[in-house]
């Protein structure tokens, strides 16, 4: 699972300055004539919000990216590990434990969030151990398979 944060931050970077540039157009608006002023002025709002809601989107995924890098050690869970789960008499899965974002799969791995019951009663735990968890559908054996 290879994420480009770079590419991200480039991106990320780049709307800051199109919203800054934008904003500076905006500003100008009130040395157009006076008749132009509102078409010029609606305009330049409407770019800056469809630049904020990319910025908006960007800074998601950088914050996803971000949480999403592996730790370095695989010893016990922390957010970023790839584990295979077995939860009750399922098949064990492959879940990417993940910061405050859960449920949206990220290519072949299911997330799991450290907010929720069984992500948080995850962390710290080694391959091979064996918890039970209340969640709101009941209790929950779940069998640490592998940490990757």
């Amino acid at each position: 699972m290879e994420l480009n944060l770079s590419h991200l931050e480039d991106q990320h970077l780049r709307l800051l300055r199109q919203i800054q540039d934008a904003e500076e157009a905006r500003d100008s608006a009130g040395r157009v004539a006076i008749a132009q002023f509102d078409d010029h002025r609606e305009r330049v709002n409407d770019e800056l919000a469809q630049l904020r809601k990319q910025l908006s989107w960007i800074e998601r995924e950088i914050e996803q990216a971000r949480a999403l890098q592996r730790p370095v050690t695989k010893d016990t869970i922390d957010v970023g590990h790839v584990v295979t789960l077995q939860i009750g008499e399922n098949h064990p899965s492959d879940y990417v434990l993940v910061k405050d974002f859960g449920g949206r799969p990220v290519g072949e791995v299911k997330t799991l969030s450290t907010q929720s019951p069984i992500g948080a009663a995850l962390l710290g735990r080694a391959s091979g151990e064996t918890v039970t968890v209340e969640t709101p559908g009941g209790l929950r054996t779940i069998r640490i398979v592998a940490i990757q």
